[in-house]
């Protein structure tokens, strides 16, 4: 067996403020449901698996991915419904997380900084608080802000201006 190196942990602290942003809506939770998922993409897996597989030139890659992409360039990689579970417990609950990003911007992210890469996709939570729908997501430049690279906040305020466009879209559709 080859020789090992020892097992390292390593622990940095970093503190930062993350900027939440909640978007209140006079949608109900079912509508900002359907108009949130109709302004996003969906990132297909099969299709990322077959451009894995097959080894196609990065342009090729970009043209499949970023036609998964919505208007804005942003995708849905995952939905979870957590408020079904939590409802179990007696107490109604109406709150999914969706998780969101875009493949081509996470590459570059990537490239910048691995450590990122826990970051994104990120997480934007719908929910109902009795009043109406909600989007809630912590602004990214402020994620990608707390690893200290300019480069990493300027993209991060990107995504910002993504998100404030999805969102600016959800309240002013009718009902909202």
């Amino acid at each position: 067996m080859a020789d090992r190196l020892p097992h390292r942990v390593s622990r940095a602290l970093a503190t930062s403020s993350i900027e939440r942003i909640d978007v209140i809506t006079s949608l109900s939770f079912t509508e900002l449901i359907d108009a949130f998922e109709s302004s996003l993409g969906r990132w297909e897996p099969h299709v990322g698996d077959a451009l894995v597989r097959d080894q196609v030139s990065w342009q090729e890659a970009k043209i499949s991915i970023g036609a998964m992409a919505g208007p804005r360039g942003l995708m849905i990689f995952s939905k979870i419904n957590q408020g079904e579970i939590a409802s179990l417990a007696g107490t109604p609950r109406s709150s999914v997380i969706y998780l969101v990003g875009n493949p081509l911007i996470a590459t570059t992210i990537l490239q910048v900084d691995i450590r990122a890469g826990m970051l994104v996709p990120f997480r934007v939570e719908l929910y109902e608080d009795g009043q109406g729908g909600i989007l809630s997501y912590d602004a990214p430049s402020s994620f990608l802000g707390s690893l200290d690279n300019p480069a990493l906040t300027e993209i991060g305020k990107a995504l910002d201006e993504k998100m404030s466009g999805v969102a600016a879209e959800l309240t002013s559709r009718p009902g909202s």
